[in-house]
């Protein structure tokens, strides 16, 4: 799926992107809910 087009076909006229630093036990809840919530692309997100 491109993110891009599907996104822009709903009416998105921009997109960015945001790098978050996750500190401490933050970054094992975050990467155990990526993985349970879109494992597909939870290697792309946490890359």
């Amino acid at each position: 799926m491109d993110f891009a087009r599907v996104v822009s076909e709903h009416g998105a006229v921009s997109m960015a992107f945001t790098l978050v630093r996750l500190n401490g036990s933050i970054g094992q809840i975050f990467t155990d809910w990526i993985n349970k919530t879109l494992p597909d692309r939870a290697a792309k997100v946490l890359h």
